[in-house]
C-alpha cells in the first residue's frame, strides 16, 4: 500500500508538480509523488499487487500551523484575526480518524488498484470556517480575501464505499472531537 494525495487525481501518466510557488521548480514532495506513481506502474508490470491510495484533504490533530484548521484554532486560542485567503475553494475534507478507518478497509483489497480516500463531498473553505465557529459558539475575527475564481477539489470514493466504508464523523462532530482535546 502506497499513498499519494488528491493532487494526483486524474494524473496517471504525466508529472505531478506539487508547486508551492509556480515560478519555482518541482518540490521535493512533487518528486516523491512521481516516484510513487512510477513504482506503482513498475510493480503492476511485475505482477505485484499494490494499492495506491490518493488521500485528499486530511484534517485533525497536530496539523502544520499554516493549515486552515490550525489557523482557526490559533485564532481562537490567541484571540487574533484570521485571514481566509481562498473562501471559494471547495476541498474534499476527511477527518484523520475516518482516514485511518479507510486505510484499514483498503487492506482488504487483494488486487492492484487506485483508491481515493475522501468523502466525495466538497466543502468551501468559508463553510469550513463557519462550521468551526458554530461548534465553538464563537465568531472569529476574520478578514476574507476576494477570490476571483471558484475552485473545486474532490474525488470519487466509490471504491471505498464498495468496501463498506462510511465516514463516521461529520465536520461538526470532528470539530467537537478535536476541540475537546
Amino acid at each position: 500500500i502506497i499513498s499519494g494525495s488528491g493532487a494526483e487525481y486524474g494524473v496517471t501518466n504525466k508529472k505531478c508538480y506539487e508547486y508551492h510557488n509556480p515560478n519555482k521548480k518541482i518540490t521535493y514532495l512533487g518528486r516523491q509523488k512521481n516516484f510513487i506513481r512510477k513504482l506503482f506502474f513498475k510493480n503492476l508490470e511485475k505482477g505485484i499487487s499494490i494499492i495506491w491510495c490518493r488521500i485528499f484533504y486530511v484534517y485533525g490533530y497536530n496539523q502544520r500551523n499554516e493549515s486552515l484548521l490550525k489557523s482557526l484554532i490559533n485564532s481562537l486560542k490567541f484571540d487574533k484575526k484570521f485571514k481566509i485567503k481562498s473562501p471559494k475553494t471547495f476541498n474534499d475534507y476527511i477527518y484523520i480518524k475516518d482516514l485511518v478507518n479507510a486505510l484499514i478497509k483498503v487492506t482488504k483489497i487483494n488486487k492492484s488498484n487506485i483508491v481515493n480516500l475522501c468523502n466525495s463531498k466538497p466543502i468551501s473553505n468559508l463553510e469550513f470556517v463557519k462550521k468551526f465557529e458554530k461548534v465553538n459558539q464563537r465568531v472569529i475575527k476574520k478578514s476574507i480575501f476576494e477570490q476571483k475564481k471558484k475552485e473545486i477539489n474532490y474525488g470519487s470514493n466509490r471504491k471505498l464505499l464498495d468496501l463498506k466504508w462510511k465516514s463516521k464523523y461529520s465536520l461538526e462532530a470532528a470539530f467537537k472531537d478535536i476541540c475537546s482535546q
